[in-house]
């Protein structure tokens, strides 16, 4: 039992000098990058959804994405389940908390230079306590023959930002 208790005191000893030494020297170690930054408040997305007014359901497929084709979706051609002329619009807002904030985001949507929507959300009003990310909802109706340009714009104290996204609708014989 000595001779066990000899062997670790003898360890811990010769530990603690090495330690003591000064290292050994040789290529400088690289640096560890800096932790990643908490993003600001930003617009994460913009996506839109066809309505379908027979059933009161909405399409899966994201309009804003591409590949869906938006011929005549008012008699229920092209990619369209059913006919329509109303879409969802959900705008993703990115950022560090939404417990107490201020700031708004301005959503319009225009086809050509006509305004078929416009509205402001209030930031303080989608509390999120530990969520990095809400969404703000706009229903857009007459859409269906004229391409639609979405923009999303974040103002306020600290927020900036705005994205644009296309919906291409056509209609013709």
């Amino acid at each position: 039992m000595r001779t066990f208790a000899a062997a670790v005191l003898a360890l811990a000893a010769s530990s603690t000098l090495a330690a003591a030494q000064p290292s050994q020297p040789g290529p400088p170690k690289p640096s560890l990058p800096p932790p990643p930054a908490v993003p600001g408040y930003h617009i994460a997305g913009i996506h839109a959804f066809l309505y379908f007014h027979q059933d009161g359901s909405f399409d899966t497929k994201d309009l804003t994405a591409g590949g869906v084709a938006l011929w005549n979706t008012i008699i229920g051609e092209g990619d369209a389940q059913h006919p329509s002329n109303t879409m969802l619009v959900k705008v993703d807002i990115g950022g560090p908390s939404f417990s107490n904030i201020d700031g708004k985001v301005t959503v319009v949507a225009k086809a050509g230079k006509r305004t078929l929507a416009k509205q402001v959300f209030e930031l303080g009003d989608y509390f999120h306590e530990h969520g990095r990310v809400v969404t703000v909802p706009l229903i857009v109706t007459d859409v269906g023959c004229d391409e639609v340009k979405l923009t999303a714009t974040l103002s306020g104290k600290g927020k900036r930002g705005s994205a644009t996204a296309i919906v291409p609708f056509a209609c013709g014989e």
